[in-house]
């Protein structure tokens, strides 16, 4: 059975199955904020050397708070996989999760080969882009023209609070977007 998992600071403001691809084992939100820090971007260093640039693929972490993972025979593989881990090593979930969703098969490691699809964004939110870009967006934070499907506060200082401003009314959670003198954002 496939599963929708999220942490309990994440509020809900539409259907979150109708934001799914579902073309993958894995689709996870990121703790990226634009383009090229949530679906990634080559970031090239010159070496003066005949062999050119050295080039890597970088991009922000993505969350393991707020997933959906597929029923397939690699998404039990990467759930199998990060049991083991942490029941035996002193690592942080989120750590793992981005370590066995990536990582390639090596020696006795076998790799979870999960396929992997980064939530949108400004559909999935995290703070970052809540508080410190969509809210000073008129277009973005006016809910009569646009509402995100989930925003995950887990960055945000005192979490529970600004996801309570969600709830009850999230149709109109312009009020929940103003600037609070402990946010730093």
């Amino acid at each position: 059975m496939s599963v929708l998992l999220t942490d309990v600071d994440v509020p809900v403001l539409q259907d979150p199955f109708l934001s799914l691809y579902a073309d993958s084992d894995v689709e996870n939100m990121s703790d990226g904020w634009d383009d090229d820090s949530v679906y990634g971007f080559d970031h090239v260093l010159p070496t003066g050397d005949v062999h050119g640039p050295m080039k890597s693929l970088r991009y922000e972490t993505r969350n393991s708070g707020l997933f959906y993972l597929a029923a397939t025979h690699e998404g039990l593989r990467l759930v199998t996989i990060l049991k083991q881990r942490m029941a035996t090593e002193a690592v942080w979930d989120q750590s793992a999760w981005n370590q066995e969703s990536f990582r390639v098969a090596y020696g006795v490691h076998v790799a979870a080969g999960v396929t992997v699809r980064a939530m949108n964004y400004l559909c999935v939110l995290n703070t970052k882009v809540l508080f410190k870009y969509l809210r000073k967006d008129a277009a973005l934070a006016d809910p009569a023209t646009f509402l995100p499907t989930m925003a995950h506060m887990s960055a945000a200082p005192s979490p529970e609070p600004r996801a309570d401003a969600h709830r009850p009314h999230p149709s109109a959670p312009t009020s929940s977007l103003r600037p609070r003198p402990s946010c730093p954002c």
